[in-house]
């Protein structure tokens, strides 16, 4: 002051300042095939330990305003590659990438090649095959039953004898465990 007093230093501590970034963690993802959705659990760390905003996007490119969401997860139903953010109370932002490729939702499709379809005394030889979205292994069946159980569907021939008139259904199950079924009928 104008008297020459002098106080005291005092000491402050600032403790508000965050500069880092969150860490962001993405668990690890199946790879088994399936046609379900797929929930993708996520973490992130701070210097803080505040409460992490989360916000999941097939966009590279959200603003923070976007990022408000709380819950360490998000559902995934197709394939494709996404970017989980984290954001601390600060404003820092973290992004990391995640790719979902195991996301099958699509039956194979059937394809019955011709057969002999004039009168005969002997047995019939049906052949098949069956292409997939994922081109993944197939599995094979055929029946007169028109319910199958995707169990039941395990066969790897591609082929199959008749030897009585009738509708004969050929199923055939990718990894995923969808299933095509295609009728034929032999008279």
């Amino acid at each position: 002051d104008a008297m020459g007093n002098v106080s005291e230093g005092k000491t402050i501590t600032i403790t508000n300042i965050d500069k880092t970034v969150p860490v962001i963690t993405v668990d690890p993802i199946s790879s088994d095939w399936t046609k379900e959705d797929i929930t993708v659990t996520f973490s992130a760390t701070d210097n803080s330990n505040d409460t992490i905003y989360y916000a999941v996007s097939e966009s590279g490119s959200l603003t923070a305003a976007q990022i408000t969401g709380t819950k360490p997860s998000y559902t995934v139903s197709k394939n494709g590659t996404y970017y989980v953010y984290a954001k601390d109370k600060a404003g820092n932002i973290a992004k990391k990438i995640f790719n979902v490729s195991s996301i099958d939702k699509e039956a194979p499709v059937i394809v019955i090649d011709s057969f002999e379809s004039a009168w005969t005394n002997k047995s019939i030889q049906i052949t098949f095959s069956a292409t997939d979205n994922s081109n993944d292994t197939i599995k094979y069946a055929v029946s007169k039953s028109s319910s199958l159980t995707a169990a039941e569907v395990s066969g790897t021939e591609t082929s199959y004898t008749v030897t009585a008139n009738g509708t004969y259904y050929v199923y055939a199950k990718d990894l995923a465990g969808n299933i095509a079924k295609k009728a034929v009928t032999v008279s």
